[in-house]
């Protein structure tokens, strides 16, 4: 799908970000889209049925943010440097809080920049009165463990240590999506009372049959989330779409009668960011 927009470049210690105006001529209220661990900024108006489109049918003002570094970008840097230049951006173009809808990554990148626990380059206040909600969509906010990743992260702390020892000086190794396993220093920091924000609107969609992010990481509970103003809900989706689904789709429909028993297994549901539910959440909470 052809995607017309605006692009502005913004320089960070990681590489360069861009900034793109899909919605150039729209008045709508802004807002902002940030993808997760290794996406872009496409993902969101890819497709007819995307979350984007969704959004700027509405009406809203859609601008979406691609990450300097969405493989091996420290967190933070990405949180006080891609995210915050982005919503200032928009905010002194437009005059107007901005939305921020958020995938995956993204989701805690924007709970790092809006966290208290977290020193920052900017007044915290300034900030908030900027931001008119955040949106999390399937995020690993108590962590994603996904194949050995525990062991790459206990395999980079030894190697620290052993240089910290041999050297007197250790490189950080904390970096992208290390940092989203459940024991790294970012999100226990994080995840430290308040988790949240209390200044800010939070929606925080949960994925039932997410493979990447289960409902257990991406849930708050009630004491988890005790501030004034957070709704959660859980949608019949996925995380993302798999490149192989749709053909072990079509090999259980053929299969017949063990599709019959096999079903569920072959089920598909809709990523997250391409779920219709969703978006009329957002609209409901929020408005056009």
């Amino acid at each position: 799908m052809s995607i017309k927009r605006a692009m502005y470049e913004i320089e960070t210690s990681q590489g360069m970000a861009g900034l793109y105006h899909v919605t150039r001529l729209s008045s709508g209220p802004p807002v902002l889209f940030v993808h997760g661990f290794g996406s872009n900024a496409d993902i969101w108006f890819t497709y007819p049925d995307s979350l984007g489109n969704y959004l700027k049918k509405q009406g809203m003002d859609c601008w979406s943010l691609r990450l300097s570094n969405a493989t091996t970008g420290n967190i933070s840097s990405l949180a006080n440097e891609d995210l915050y230049v982005a919503i200032s951006f928009i905010h002194e173009k437009r005059n107007q809080e901005i939305l921020v809808v958020t995938h995956s990554m993204g989701g805690i990148i924007a709970r790092v920049l809006t966290s208290p626990q977290f020193e920052h380059p900017f007044p915290l206040a300034t900030l908030e009165s900027n931001i008119r909600g955040i949106v999390l969509l399937t995020v690993p906010n108590h962590g994603a463990e996904i194949g050995d990743i525990r062991k790459l992260e206990d395999s980079a702390h030894q190697l620290r240590n052993y240089l910290k020892w041999e050297r007197s000086s250790s490189p950080d190794f904390d970096l992208g999506f290390i940092q989203l396993t459940s024991k790294s220093t970012l999100l226990q920091n994080l995840n430290k009372p308040p988790m949240l924000n209390p200044n800010i609107i939070w929606l925080n969609a949960v994925g039932k049959y997410d493979h990447i992010v289960p409902s257990k990481s991406a849930s708050f509970s009630p004491s988890e989330a005790a501030i004034p103003s957070f709704e959660q809900r859980g949608f019949d989706s996925d995380h993302m779409v798999y490149p192989f689904a749709t053909t072990l789709q079509k090999i259980a429909d053929k299969i017949g009668e063990i599709a019959t028993i096999f079903g569920s297994s072959f089920k598909l549901y809709p990523a997250i960011h391409r779920t219709k539910e969703v978006g009329e959440w957002i609209i409901e909470v929020f408005g056009k």
